[in-house]
């Protein structure tokens, strides 16, 4: 019946002079770069995760033209993508510029996905072969003939690599295990069933889609010596690939299901159905399941339950593609010839793009770039130059002409993968501060520049500060390289030191008779020239804030301290009592839009009854 499983059976060891038994001399470990993406699903645990940044609009960086469809997925390594295509090459690419570093023939279609480790290139050809291709000059190091087709893609780990064998003639398939040094076969796992699938590993286990007794389902192999651990019945063919993470394996059947089985005995955990066959293969992050259906949707799913989070609808079907996660984003193709890239939290659609082909391609995400290929021909590389002025703030807001002032800006660069170097010019207004280079910023990273705003001769006002970032060429979002802030008020460099009663000839006086001339003593301080536009004004007021009198005096005023004397006539119909003068230096009259540039002074005197 579905569902049962299989414990313990011997594996079959291939019966060949190549077999022979191998000490491994690795390090043992799984693990690979993160922001790498150097084999089919990233790593050996198949988690279609990467910690890189990732674009967020669908600009294409490069394009390279191969001479057939591509349906393998890229491999990123050391800065070069790998991919197969059915004009039966592999071919090496530099990640961002596209141009090709050498290509090597297969001898035969390349459905496969590359693998690259310690210097090397894994990739298996319908030419019935598996070879290891030096990474930096695609020369050939080692190559094994296999029995069968070579669909599946290989999985490298603990200096062996793994990878699935299909005869479309017979139907059989095997599982073999390769070191990755020699190209010597360690085991071989004799397979009932084609084995489109490819295989996982993760401690000490290979896990594959395959046959058992005309059984379909997934196969737990030991994965020192090919010895079968355990076998679970889907009930459908599993051209899925297994993910491998927290204890759980997770994988798509032809039954339209997605499974998730305990690691270690096979047990059944849960299942959630789909619309179609699922030939996707999961990615698994932060308690999530990633994988698409026939039916062309996009699926997230509890990874603890398999409850349904979210699902996105495509244009048409989800044949093999499968989904990458970074960023928050999850990106993967349809045969509605588009990638996309969803929120991975939510599902909402981010962004996608139209290719010349349906993509059975599975998106790669490394260094800040997306790699996928397409049934056009071609390799697509999506990236962004985005950068932003995210701050501009001023070290004063109120300061006298002739003063320095610090306007800071803060500038990021949001793009990916690239180091941007660019101009920012700082304004008060539309009137140039100065400009600054910014060379090499790194993606994510921020940096902040100082103008010295220096206000001599810069006339009394507001004034509005803003900094910009000059476009780079093929910049996403140039909205976001202005950012204004707030205004400066500069004032001319004087000061009202005092404000006194007095006589006319300027000698202290505190009392006034209706009907008479009040004087007043300003002492004021200069550090330059003010303008003819400033005025200093003196408002005479009684306590019951009811105006007496105003009078001003307007410029130039020389450097230094100076005064000025000034009269207001105390009106006959005056209250006598105590009244108070206040003292003021304006750029205009304030019913005009004047300011005060300075603190005001004021006075007391008394007005007498006649």
């Amino acid at each position: 019946m579905l569902g049962t499983q299989l414990i313990g059976r011997e594996a079959n060891i291939a019966d060949s002079e190549d077999f022979r038994q191998i000490v491994l001399t690795g390090s043992g470990s799984e693990g690979v770069s993160t922001t790498s993406w150097p084999m089919f699903r990233h790593d050996p645990r198949h988690t279609g995760y990467s910690t890189s940044k990732a674009p967020k609009a669908n600009q294409t960086l490069w394009t390279y033209t191969t001479g057939g469809v591509v349906s393998s997925s890229p491999a990123v390594a050391d800065g070069m993508v790998f991919v197969g295509s059915l004009d039966g090459n592999v071919y090496a690419l530099n990640e961002t510029t596209g141009a090709q570093i050498w290509n090597y023939p297969t001898g035969d279609i390349a459905y496969s996905s590359p693998a690259v480790a310690n210097g090397l290139v894994f990739i298996g050809s319908m030419a019935r072969k598996v070879y290891a291709l030096n990474e930096t000059t695609g020369a050939l190091i080692w190559s094994y003939n296999t029995p069968f087709d070579v669909w599946s893609s290989p999985a490298v780990a603990n200096d062996m690599v793994f990878i699935g064998l299909m005869n479309s003639g017979s139907m059989d398939g095997q599982v073999i295990a390769l070191n990755a040094t020699t190209g010597a076969l360690i085991w071989s796992y004799l397979n009932r069933e084609e084995v489109w699938s490819s295989p996982a590993v993760a401690d000490g286990v290979v896990f594959v889609g395959g046959n058992l007794l005309a059984k379909m389902g997934v196969l737990a192999l030991n994965q020192t010596t090919g010895a079968l651990i355990w076998f679970y019945e889907t009930g459908g063919t599993v051209r899925s690939s297994p993910a491998v993470v927290d204890g759980m394996v997770f994988v798509g059947s032809g039954n339209g299901k997605v499974y998730a089985l305990n690691a270690t005995t096979g047990t059944h955990i849960w299942n959630y159905t789909t619309g179609s066959y699922v030939y996707s293969s999961p990615a698994v992050v932060d308690g999530r399941v990633y994988i698409g259906s026939n039916d062309g949707k996009l699926y997230c799913l509890n990874a603890t339950n398999g409850f349904l989070i979210w699902n996105y609808t495509t244009g048409a079907s989800i044949k093999y593609s499968s989904p990458a996660v970074a960023d928050g984003m999850v990106f993967i193709g349809s045969n509605d010839n588009k990638v996309y890239a969803l929120n991975a939290s939510n599902g909402s659609f981010i962004w996608s793009y139209a290719t010349g082909g349906a993509v059975y391609s599975s998106p790669a995400v490394a260094d800040g770039m997306v790699f996928v290929g397409s049934l056009d021909g071609k390799i697509y590389c999506f990236g962004t130059h985005d950068i932003s002025v995210i701050n501009v703030s001023s070290s004063a807001t109120d300061v006298y002409a002739g003063e320095i002032v610090n306007i800071t800006v803060t500038v990021k660069n949001q793009g990916t993968p690239f180091n941007e170097s660019f101009d920012v010019n700082a304004y008060y207004d539309s009137v140039l501060i100065g400009k600054l280079t910014v060379t090499d910023l790194a993606e994510s990273t921020e940096t902040t520049l100082i103008f010295k705003w220096n206000t001599t001769g810069v006339a009394g006002g507001y004034y509005t500060i803003s900094a910009n970032a000059t476009e780079l060429p093929g910049e996403i979002d140039i909205t976001n390289n202005v950012f204004v802030d707030g205004t400066i008020k500069v004032v001319s460099p004087v000061r009202i030191v005092e404000v006194t009663s007095c006589n006319q000839t300027g000698h202290p006086k505190g009392n006034f008779e209706l009907g008479t001339i009040a004087y007043f003593k300003i002492t004021i301080n200069s550090t330059a020239l003010i303008p003819q536009d400033t005025l200093i004004t003196i408002n005479l007021y009684d306590n019951a804030t009811i105006t007496i009198g105003v009078a001003s005096f307007q410029g130039p005023i020389l450097p230094g301290t100076s005064t000025i004397i000034f009269g207001i006539p105390i009106p006959t119909t005056a209250t006598a009592r105590t009244a108070t003068v206040y003292a003021n230096c304006y750029t205009d009259w304030p019913s005009q839009g004047g300011f005060p540039h300075c603190p005001e002074k004021s006075a007391t005197l008394e007005i007498t009854g006649p």
